[in-house]
């Protein structure tokens, strides 16, 4: 995971990563597993791993990961694509660059 201003976050900005079924555009998508770190430990890139239950997954429905930065509760970055993953052709790892929250909006799947 990666931002593009090249400035340095405060020590207590936090990053919010979620593995989410979006099969159902119609419904909220559900969250199988979600992380936070508090990036004034880390530097960018970041890497991170979701532990999950591969039982949880159904290779018919569509997972993807959300991220965002949050700094004293104000969202700061989020990812404005669809990162797709695990099932129907999309692999396991994503390199996710997030942008500004202002200059963005999450896409739908």
């Amino acid at each position: 995971m990666s931002y593009l201003v090249r400035s340095a976050l405060p020590p207590d900005a936090i990053l919010q990563v979620q593995l989410e079924d979006v099969s159902r555009a119609d419904a909220a998508a559900t969250t199988i597993a979600e992380d936070h770190i508090i990036l004034g430990q880390h530097h960018v890139p970041l890497s991170f791993a979701l532990k999950f239950n591969p039982s949880e997954i159904d290779p018919h429905h569509v997972y993807a990961i959300h991220a965002r930065i949050t700094v004293a509760g104000q969202l700061r970055f989020i990812n404005d694509r669809t990162y797709r993953v695990l099932t129907q052709g999309h692999p396991s790892h994503v390199d996710i660059v997030l942008k500004p929250a202002d200059q963005s909006a999450p896409t739908p799947p």
